[in-house]
């Protein structure tokens, strides 16, 4: 048991101490944001209760989730998030404007293998970030998109 116990805290650290492209552009940008939180793929398992999303999360590779929301009018938050996109190599792979705004869900492959994926759901006075990571599958994120009617 105290083998299982170290184990979990040593993953656990680690898991912490991994630094992403993101994690630097959330720090940088701090001033703009109202919010932002980070929890495990675990995690958010445990405490989502939505069906199509625990579909989604079990087969889709997503180990860690991170929401951003910006202050309202983030100006520099919106240039600095399209350089930190550039920056990092970072592609669009869809995007739809709805009445309420805008959708993008940006990807960022290392290798053959996806990494990252953004979503940024955004207005003109306010913007929201959901970030995934882990070693995901694209065509779970295709699905997703596929089969949601976005209004």
């Amino acid at each position: 048991m105290r083998k299982l116990i170290v184990l979990s805290l040593a993953c656990f650290l680690v898991s912490c101490g991994v630094k992403t492209p993101y994690e630097a552009f959330r720090k940088e940008n701090k001033e703009d944001v109202a919010m932002s939180f980070g929890a495990s793929g675990f995690v958010v398992n445990a405490l989502v209760r939505d069906k199509e999303f625990k579909n989604f999360a079990k087969h889709s590779g997503a180990k860690k989730y991170h929401m951003l929301v910006a202050k309202e009018n983030p100006k520099f938050l919106k240039s600095n998030f399209v350089d930190f996109l550039k920056d990092n190599n970072f592609e669009e792979i869809f995007h739809t404007n709805t009445s309420d705004g805008k959708i993008y869900i940006y990807s960022f492959e290392k290798g053959d293998k996806l990494k990252e994926v953004i979503v940024k759901i955004e207005d003109d006075s306010q913007m929201v970030l959901l970030n995934v990571q882990g070693d995901l599958k694209m065509s779970d994120f295709e699905k997703l998109t596929a089969s949601n009617d976005v209004n």
